[in-house]
Formats: C-alpha cells, structure tokens, sequence
C-alpha cells in the first residue's frame, strides 16, 4: 500500500508542493488566548460594553407574563369574552325603570278611560284578558226578586245575561 503523501505526488505534483509553501496564512502564537480580553477592552474604551442583565423584578415578571394576553389569539378571544360577558349582563339586568314608568302611568289614567279603551278595542283582546274584569251578577231565583231588580239601571250586557238565565215561563210572567 502506497503513502498518502507519495499518492498525492503522483495524482497532483502541484498541490503536493502548496502544502510545503508558507502562503502567509498563518495565525500569531497565543493569539485566541488573548482575544477575549483585547475585544473587552476595546468595547470598554469606545463605551459600547453591555451591563450584565438584572434579575427582573416581580412586577417585570408580571407585565412580561401579561404581554402573552396582547398577542392576537389571545387577545381576539379576551375580547369575545369581554363582549359576551358584557352582553349577557346587558340582557339579562333587571329593567326597573320599565316597572316604575308602566306604574306612574297607571296612575294617570282615570278608570273611564281605562275602560273606553277595552271597550272601543274589546276584538282585539283574549277572552282570558277580559275575564277577571267580568263583574259577577246574581241570577234571581224567582220572577219576585226580578221585579225588584230596576232594569233601567242595568247595562246591556248585564240584561242579556239575566235574560239567558231565565226560562221561557219566566220571561212570559214578565211580559
């Protein structure tokens, strides 16, 4: 087997012979051994040295902890929240102004008017609206406590209620 060396002559006699010359790139003796030392000191003539960093304090340690809320997923979702949030208590808060303004208006309007109104719109009302509203009249038992009852006085609805609670004998004797 042959010599690296004797293979490299024979293959390429030129670059066996670059490697004998000094080509002038050669590092000085102890040259990385005092590096360090000589880029410190003259970072520190022209005053561009670093300090060396600090421990955060607490309150660095928070406000760097809530700088991760301000990135953009986190802070889009935040904000859905706080809109949501904001929005259920907005629909959900008790409205006491409605309450108090239906009852000073209660209180200004008289009975007659409450009552023209429920009579000029009565089609527009449930049978269930109007029924607690209903006055309960005593049917007479007999054609003697009808003749004491003036007629006169009565409103219509309440004479046509006497008149389907009595039978045709009734009605005749009163005729």
């Amino acid at each position: 087997m042959k010599n690296i060396e004797e293979e490299l002559r024979e293959l390429s006699p030129r670059l066996a012979d670059l490697r004998k010359q000094d080509d002038g790139m050669r590092v000085p003796e102890h040259y990385f051994e005092n590096l360090e030392s000589e880029i410190f000191k003259n970072l520190d003539e022209i005053g561009a040295r670093r300090k060396p960093i600090s421990q955060p304090s607490p309150v660095g340690k928070l406000t760097a902890w809530m700088a991760g809320f301000w990135q953009p997923k986190f802070a889009i979702g935040l904000a859905a929240v706080l809109v949501l949030g904001f929005s259920a208590w907005w629909f959900f808060r008790p409205n006491s102004s409605a309450a108090v303004n239906s009852e000073l208006a209660m209180t200004q309007i008289s009975e007659d008017e409450i009552e023209n109104f429920v009579l000029e719109n009565v089609q527009q009302f449930d049978p269930g609206q109007l029924a607690p509203e209903i006055v309960e009249v005593e049917i007479p038992s007999s054609t003697d406590e009808v003749d004491d009852v003036k007629i006169e006085n009565l409103k219509a609805a309440d004479e046509q209620f006497l008149l389907d609670g009595m039978t045709d004998s009734e009605l005749e004797e009163l005729l």
